[in-house]
């Protein structure tokens, strides 16, 4: 199978990707070729990228989602560092069997070969709203009626979870003009009311197609399943979302070093737990500093 991973690297997340990429080099030495999307990289940046083994790197615009809303905590980055993924369902990705694309604040720990050689669409519930149903996870005024009537109209019936986009793959047959068409119209229907940003449009364009959601978090192991001792030998890749770019920074240079199994296993995780917990408390006090006060 000629497979392809495809990632999106802006200035915010470049001093993660390149441990990102070591990772990969070290876990996963047969990996397919890398795309990496730069959004708004320097020339000296780009190149430092392309130094890893088979890795090309392209600026591909998103000009069907210009005008989409961005999320609380991506305030600062540009649309296309969200919306970008979708690059992949345009024409030009029709060679590769599969697209595998990968946030880079994931760790890989392992070879991917199974979920490269994936004949299924593939991505994992979402675990850190895993307590909401999917229209209170997805849309941000799902009891409106004319949003119950649309999705109706357009043959969603959401699921009772979402899916997290961090790690998903794409078979070719899921990759044609059709289905684009799909993501672009479901964009242009939903996109004031999503509440996740391209996650949420993702969400919808799978469950327009009755697209499962896998429970098994093997390759997409989230910042809110970590417990001591709960990163086990079968994880093969470790998703830090929702957390501080200093803390993942810490983390993924950790894992690469030491790569966290064996005796180091306990100890990673319950670090891992550690700075989880202090994300929380200093996310929910920046909040309520940029909140508008109660009138």
């Amino acid at each position: 199978m000629k497979n392809l991973i495809y990632c999106i690297v802006d200035n915010r997340v470049y001093a993660l990707s390149l441990i990102f990429l070591r990772c990969i080099v070290r876990y996963f030495p047969d990996h397919p070729d890398i795309l990496i999307n730069t959004v708004g990289l320097s020339s000296t940046q780009v190149n430092r990228l392309l130094k890893f083994e088979k890795v090309n790197c392209r600026n591909a615009s998103s000009p069907d989602f210009e005008d989409y809303p961005l999320m609380w905590s991506h305030a600062t980055c540009r649309n296309e560092a969200l919306y970008g993924r979708f690059d992949i369902w345009r024409n030009g990705y029709l060679c590769y069997d599969n697209v595998i694309y990968l946030d880079v604040d994931t760790i890989i720990l392992d070879s991917l070969q199974s979920l490269c050689n994936s004949a299924s669409f593939f991505i994992a519930r979402d675990v850190h709203y895993r307590g909401s149903i999917a229209p209170d996870y997805v849309l941000t005024d799902h009891n409106d009626p004319k949003i119950r009537s649309a999705l109706q109209q357009n043959g969603i019936a959401l699921p009772q979870y979402g899916g997290n986009a961090g790690v998903f793959v794409v078979p070719r047959k899921y990759r044609t003009a059709h289905h684009y068409e799909d993501l672009v119209a479901l964009g242009k229907r939903f996109k004031r009311t999503l509440r996740w940003a391209d996650q949420s449009l993702l969400n919808l364009w799978a469950a327009k197609h009755s697209l499962d959601f896998a429970d098994d978090y093997t390759y997409n192991f989230q910042t809110d399943l970590i417990a001591p001792g709960s990163i086990s030998y079968d994880v093969k890749i470790l998703h830090l979302n929702g957390m501080k770019n200093s803390f993942r920074f810490i983390l993924m240079w950790i894992a690469y070093i030491s790569r966290p199994f064996d005796r180091s296993l306990y100890i990673f995780s319950t670090l891992c737990v550690l700075l989880a917990k202090i994300n929380v408390i200093i996310t929910r006090a920046q909040r309520r500093m940029f909140s508008p006060p109660i009138q």
